[in-house]
């Protein structure tokens, strides 16, 4: 279809294609994509990140306002034509915050910080298999226990042990969710995409468990500066629980929500 209307209509001028539950516009001419990279500065992510949040990590429709209702930008200077108000910005500005976040706990010597302890994780968990050195083990998928042993490696670096502890299938729902991803950025209905949808699902009624069980057996107080960058076992690393206090800011957010951007941040 693509090939004949190409014909028809030629590709001097973009053009748009409506397919079930999502509008494509297309553009062909190599002139138009070199100016559209040339002016990437305006151009807007906000109907990706709408797509994103809503279809592929299940944030409820009535909450993805939350995420835009500012415009201080994402980067860690805040744009100078904001019109935010210093006082408020740390209350409301959820994406520049995670933003800020990023930047404060996952680079520099943080980053080298979790890097060791991931090495160190999954050197400790891969001694429990008790896989010998003198003899070949027989994988019937390689890839697969790979995916296994490294991604609960990585879990447990950033978000602590205490969440495959109450959610033992947590690693094989994310990867039965990112395989299912194209599906769900497609628009795919529920009955098309049973197994994507039903992972998310499974994912999102495990971090909810999480959360309840962080709010119920640890004081949620602000981070001491000696605490900025330790790990514990129930809170993983630092910037969960920044993460936690900055959603709170928000404000009306669902539990599911919640949740929901965790899966994001766990996706990532």
């Amino acid at each position: 279809m693509l090939t004949r209307d190409r014909k028809r209509y030629g590709y001097l001028e973009p053009w748009t294609v409506q397919l079930p539950g999502l509008c494509v516009t297309l553009v062909t001419n190599p002139e138009h994509v070199q100016e559209l990279f040339k002016k990437t500065r305006g151009l807007s992510a906000k109907s990706s990140v709408d797509l994103v949040l809503g279809n592929l990590f299940g944030v409820p429709a009535k909450e993805i306002p939350l995420y835009h209702r500012n415009d201080v930008g994402l980067s860690i200077p805040i744009r100078n034509k904001s019109t935010i108000l210093p006082s408020k910005e740390q209350a409301t500005n959820y994406m520049h915050l995670q933003a800020y976040n990023f930047h404060r706990f996952l680079t520099s010597q943080t980053l080298g910080n979790h890097n060791r302890r991931f090495l160190m994780t999954l050197e400790r968990n891969l001694k429990v298999l008790e896989i010998g050195h003198q003899e070949w083990v027989d994988l019937p998928d390689l890839y697969g226990f790979l995916q296994e042993v490294v991604s609960r490696a990585s879990i447990e670096t950033l978000l602590g042990s205490k969440i495959l502890e109450l959610s033992p299938t947590l690693v094989k729902d994310l990867w039965t969710f990112q395989a299912g991803t194209p599906m769900l950025l497609r628009k795919m209905p529920r009955l098309a995409a049973p197994s994507a949808y039903e992972a998310r699902d499974r994912l999102i009624e495990s971090i909810k468990k999480w959360h309840a069980y962080l709010l119920k057996h640890v004081a949620e107080d602000k981070l001491k500066p000696d605490q900025e960058f330790e790990w514990e076992p129930v809170w993983g690393s630092g910037i969960v629980r920044k993460r936690m206090q900055d959603m709170a800011k928000l404000g009306q957010v669902s539990a599911d929500g919640h949740a929901a951007d965790d899966v994001g941040f766990l996706f990532a």
